[in-house]
């Protein structure tokens, strides 16, 4: 029977259009190629060195949440061309088959040679002050002693070191453990990672821990006991990593494992106020005794909730903060060059909660929109160039709630790997530091620490003119440089939090005043020395 000309019109339409699409086998292969790409690339760029023949590593993305971003939902992001390091929720105390859950995601790993992250929500050593050691005797434990001879719940630097590695070993000598190691027995590295807010004595309070008082007694300066507090934790949490890998079965594990801790870092509140030496263990001679004893820090660049005078668009920032850590990541490298160094975000966001971060820049007349957000988790990611830009939400918040916000991070991370010029710059580019002001954290800075470069904002036209923490910064900038004079050329991103801004001026140092247009989200311009141009960079997403 023939068909009739209606029928024989649509089915004609029909394959017109499907000869612009592309066949089956051919898009099957095109998706493979992104996949294998995508690996690649990861790899690549978590096995690199921190400073290698090419330059530092591309940046990574991932996440904390574990439950609505599983290993499976990974695997797929991946395949999509998303530059993800995979991580796996791990508590030693769960059942063997629990270890099963994520199994073939595992394995999809395994198959693609990834590394991964194995990542614990509690503390590691906060087992001491829990059920399992309640009433062992002091000895036998990780925790503080009080001058009257009773534990206190909090672990302690002057507590016997033997403890400490027997605890560590527990945290891989498990069932779960040894079927991680089954499921993948060969990794080029796997990143144990803690939540690293155990309770803990600090050092201002160490004439009430009977082990200190009965080995220094009375009067010791500020410096001798953040030393000796510094010392202690480096002998403990270097315990505890020696346990962890002896406990693992598998050679090739404990060859490669490493271990890192949210805020094993510096203190990102150096300088702001008067009291701030209390929260840090800064010696005469470093700035922070983590990278002595940990491979790896994820300092927070978190919006608080409980810090309401921070703001994106207040001198009191994230972005200041994190200018601090510009020295710190520095020594760390300089005590423990395969420091692992990440950067986690957070926008204060509680749901429900009348100190929800984002309730306030409401009431201010700004809102924190997924374009602010990018805007300064970029500026963060520039300042600092970490291997990971992680994120962090509460295990109760409702995914609807903050993916897009996520996908701003996921957007920078992508957009390097993307755009060759800044992929060049995120390599060999040189932060430079603004000379003509001064950082605004002034309040007792010791000496050893008085001239690093600290400032990275490059003067605008639109600056406060004194940087109190709580004016108003309107722009916000930073550069990083290539080469030398002639010929240097300069990648300038600006992003403006409290709304864009046309014909920006900003004064490049050892270059000239150029002018710019600043978006909320960010925007990336080329300088080039040579001829005095400027090229807007990075492909908008």
């Amino acid at each position: 029977m023939m068909p009739s000309k209606k029928s024989y019109r649509v089915r004609t339409l029909v394959v017109a259009a499907l000869a612009f699409l592309p066949a089956p086998r051919a898009a099957a292969q095109q998706d493979a190629g992104i996949e294998q790409r995508t690996v690649a690339a990861i790899r690549d760029a978590a096995l690199a060195p921190n400073e290698g023949p090419l330059g530092r590593p591309l940046p990574l993305v991932a996440h904390w949440h574990r439950m609505t971003m599983p290993p499976e939902w990974q695997v797929e992001q991946i395949r999509k061309g998303r530059h993800m390091l995979p991580w796996i929720d791990y508590n030693r105390n769960r059942s063997a088959q629990g270890a099963d859950q994520h199994t073939e995601a595992v394995r999809q790993f395994a198959r693609w040679k990834l590394p991964f992250v194995l990542l614990t929500g509690g503390q590691w050593e906060a087992d001491f002050y829990g059920e399992e050691y309640k009433d062992a005797p002091a000895e036998q434990t990780g925790v503080g002693v009080s001058l009257k001879g009773n534990k206190i719940k909090a672990v302690s630097p002057f507590s016997p070191v033997e403890p400490w590695e027997k605890l560590g070993r527990k945290w891989t000598d498990n069932p779960v453990c040894r079927r991680m190691q089954e499921l993948y027995p060969d990794p080029p590295l796997v990143l144990f990672v803690s939540n690293n807010e155990a309770h803990d004595m600090r050092w201002h309070a160490a004439e009430k821990l009977k082990r200190y008082m009965d080995k220094y007694g009375e009067g010791r300066d500020d410096n001798f006991k953040r030393k000796v507090f510094s010392d202690g934790w480096i002998a403990r949490y270097g315990a505890l990593f020696k346990g962890m890998r002896a406990g693992l079965a598998n050679e090739t594990w404990r060859k490669n494992v490493r271990f890192a801790g949210y805020n094993a870092f510096g203190p990102d509140h150096f300088a702001r106020w008067g009291d701030w030496v209390k929260y840090s263990l800064h010696t005469e001679d470093r700035i922070a005794w983590e990278p002595f004893a940990w491979d790896g820090g994820i300092p927070e660049s978190y919006d608080n909730h409980w810090e309401p005078q921070k703001k994106a668009y207040n001198v009191w920032s994230m972005q200041a903060e994190m200018m601090n850590l510009v020295f710190m990541k520095d020594e760390a490298f300089k005590a423990n060059p395969d420091f692992w160094h990440e950067v986690i975000f957070w926008d204060g966001y509680l749901p429900d909660k009348d100190n929800n971060k984002r309730k306030q820049y409401e009431e201010d007349g700004h809102p924190c929109t997924p374009a602010m957000y990018r805007g300064w988790t970029q500026y963060v990611i520039w300042t600092l160039v970490p291997r990971v830009a992680r994120e962090w939400r509460g295990s109760a918040f409702k995914k609807e709630n903050w993916e897009e916000y996520f996908d701003q991070i996921v957007a920078s991370v992508e957009l390097v790997h993307a755009d060759a010029t800044l992929a060049r710059f995120w390599r060999l580019g040189t932060l430079v530091p603004n000379r003509g002001r001064k950082h605004p954290f002034q309040t007792g800075v010791p000496e050893k620490w008085k001239d690093v470069d600290r400032w990275f904002h490059l003067t605008t036209n639109l600056d406060p003119p004194e940087l109190k923490l709580d004016a108003k910064m309107p722009v916000w900038t930073l550069a990083r440089v290539i080469g030398k004079p002639p010929r240097r050329e300069w990648l300038l991103y600006a992003h403006a939090p409290m709304g864009a801004r046309q014909g920006v001026e900003v004064d490049v140092p050892e270059h000239h005043k150029v002018k710019i247009d600043v978006p909320v989200e960010g925007a990336f311009y080329l300088l080039k020395e040579s001829d005095g141009s400027i090229t807007p960079v990075g492909k908008r997403e």
